[in-house]
């Protein structure tokens, strides 16, 4: 069993997931310069593993190359490649629970061997970490954190690497908000926030307005010193912005992770989408069928012919089949205005939708 990509538009995969779609045509690429019904008869092909493909032959008695279908054979799997919007999580498998949990890029951990997706509830520890309890057995407790950004970003560049949350949200560990870094990154992220810093300070001994006042004031550091019950040096640093000063946070580490921007792009493991073929043959793109139009998940459109007046052959419409001609409309719309009269060669690959 081989698996490989395949793209489809927005309005198709959302017809796989309604299961409307159960079957695609894809040109042949390239095209037989001779008409094949003549000169290029179609022939099965038999690949050497106990299965068939279809293939274009070279001569009219099926003796030249073969031409297999690039899609597979019946028995591979097609995983689905999309627009980054058709769902609003997508899930990445932590290393060493393959199969079994995953981390979605909204940070939260998911099993993913129970049927739908299902996140898991974490709980947070004594320093206000998410954590989970994943299990194949025996129970074991992981800073969701940690688990996402190994994920996202692998495993600790250094020994002692650490994971910043980059808002200083200890709850927030979207990957976007990750990163892989240093106890001292991470005091520069949490300084950046105000994390510490200010009347958090643990040894605090004035708040924001009095630093204002010490700031903007033509008393001496004696008189403010006296008049805030400080020492001079407190005065000091604090007019001079030794203290209370302004804090940037550090600068990132790691690229920061975002979705495919083109469906071309998309990884394997954010496909949620697995198609097993179960046949594939070749015809022509107009012998297409009222029925396998609507296995194609196309949306019908009414035919402005009203076959009365005049005959189907006279003003060259397909005839009352919505599907068809609705089918006919997106071949046009995807492949371009003159790409059904030109009727070519096709793959139809048919197949079902697996778990």
């Amino acid at each position: 069993m081989t698996e490989r990509p395949i793209l489809f538009s927005g309005p198709m995969v959302r017809a796989l997931l309604d299961g409307s779609k159960t079957l695609t045509r894809r040109a042949i690429k390239p095209q037989p310069e001779n008409d094949p019904r003549k000169h290029h008869p179609i022939v099965p092909y038999h690949n050497g593993q106990g299965g068939w493909n279809w293939v274009l032959a070279a001569t009219g008695h099926g003796t030249g190359d073969p031409f297999p279908c690039p899609y597979g054979q019946p028995g591979d799997r097609l995983w689905v490649k999309h627009a980054a919007n058709l769902f609003p999580v997508y899930f990445k498998p932590i290393s060493g629970w393959e199969g079994i949990y995953a981390a979605g890029t909204d940070g939260v951990i998911y099993r993913m061997d129970r049927g739908d997706p299902k996140p898991l509830t974490p709980s947070p520890n004594s320093k206000g970490y998410h954590t989970v309890c994943l299990s194949r057995g025996a129970r074991e407790t992981h800073a969701v954190h940690r688990l996402v950004c190994e994920s996202f970003y692998g495993p600790p560049p250094t020994p002692g690497a650490q994971v910043r949350h980059l808002d200083c949200d200890r709850a927030n560990s979207t990957p976007a908000n990750l990163d892989w870094g240093t106890h001292a990154d991470n005091w520069q992220d949490r300084k950046g926030h105000g994390g510490g810093m200010g009347e958090a300070h643990h040894a605090a001994k004035l708040d924001g307005a009095a630093v204002a006042e010490i700031r903007s004031s033509a008393l001496s550091q004696r008189d403010l010193a006296r008049k805030f019950g400080v020492s001079q040096a407190t005065v000091s640093d604090a007019r001079l912005g030794k203290t209370w000063g302004e804090h940037q946070c550090g600068e990132r580490n790691e690229k920061p992770f975002s979705l495919w921007k083109s469906p071309i792009h998309m990884p394997r493991w954010a496909s949620r989408i697995l198609l097993e073929i179960t046949d594939v043959r070749v015809e022509r793109l107009q012998d297409i069928s009222e029925a396998d139009a609507q296995a194609e998940g196309t949306k019908p459109i009414p035919d402005p012919c009203d076959h009365v007046r005049l005959s189907c052959a006279d003003i060259g419409c397909s005839g009352p089949q919505p599907y068809r001609v609705g089918f006919r409309s997106l071949w046009q719309e995807i492949n371009g205005p003159d790409s059904w009269d030109t009727d070519p060669w096709v793959w139809v690959v048919t197949f079902r939708r697996t778990p």
